[in-house]
């Protein structure tokens, strides 16, 4: 089953009080290195049975995210720390449970799990695709 919302493209900032649709089954919303494209998503759909995030871009890229990938690439605080010691805090459960809007220039990716701490730009969501995550982290 897939449900959509294509609210246009996202470089436009949100109206006041604009929300995403509740969670479905499937849901749809409309920098390599440091020096990733200036690209904004056109497209984001969440396949939630196979816990993937699919992101088409402006400049005609697009992206296909496992939540297990996602999730190791938290960038929240409690997940930095625990990466540099050395033990991931990374569940069992990578399942993508919904996203929404981080302002205009993000996703929050709530996790089945609860977690929701990370906030993830579009520029560092362009550089994992590219396989740059950790690079883009470092900077």
């Amino acid at each position: 089953m897939c449900a959509s919302w294509h609210a246009g493209p996202w470089n436009e900032p949100p109206r006041k009080g604009q929300t995403p649709p509740p969670s479905t089954e499937t849901e749809s919303m409309n920098e390599s290195r440091m020096i990733v494209s200036q690209a904004v998503p056109l497209d984001i759909t969440l396949h939630r049975q196979r816990s993937e995030l699919e992101i088409k871009w402006s400049d005609g890229g697009a992206a296909t995210l496992s939540g297990e990938t996602l999730r190791s690439f938290c960038a929240c605080s409690r997940c930095r720390a625990r990466n540099r010691i050395g033990t991931p805090l990374i569940s069992d459960n990578s399942q993508i449970d919904h996203v929404a809007m981080a302002g205009i220039a993000g996703l929050q990716i709530i996790f089945a799990d609860g977690h929701d701490k990370g906030v993830y730009p579009w520029s560092y969501l362009q550089a994992i695709a590219a396989g740059n995550g950790l690079d883009h982290l470092n900077t």
